[in-house]
């Protein structure tokens, strides 16, 4: 059983522990209630400080890409000479292997048509 030290019950019969939990949880209901008014897309010059933290809007969101889409088709090319290492792509655009895959896929190579 949990205990909890100087959990003994009040006079209205709950414990410290109780009361220490229900005045955190009325703390952080404020705090919920404080920020939703805060950051509501009514407040702050027409929901420019709401759009700013994120939450919605004609912004993207999300961390940049580290490849476009003109070097996304460039690797693909690079990719289907055989002779060509993925390592050496990530090194010459300055990214890791697995960027490349993730940008990219897996890319087929080109077979030889005298095979």
């Amino acid at each position: 059983m949990f205990s909890y030290s100087g959990c003994q019950p009040a006079a209205g019969g709950k414990s410290t522990f109780d009361e220490h939990i229900d005045k955190r949880l009325k703390t952080a209901l404020f705090l919920v209630e404080k920020c939703s008014r805060t950051h509501s897309p009514s407040a702050n010059a027409g929901g420019r400080a709401w759009m700013l933290h994120g939450h919605g809007g004609a912004s993207e969101g999300g961390r940049k890409p580290k490849l476009d889409a003109k070097e996304a088709r460039e690797i693909r090319a690079l990719m289907r000479d055989p002779q060509v290492k993925v390592a050496d792509i990530a090194k010459r655009y300055g990214v890791s292997r697995t960027t490349i895959y993730k940008c990219v896929g897996v890319v087929e190579p080109q077979r030889s048509s005298n095979g």
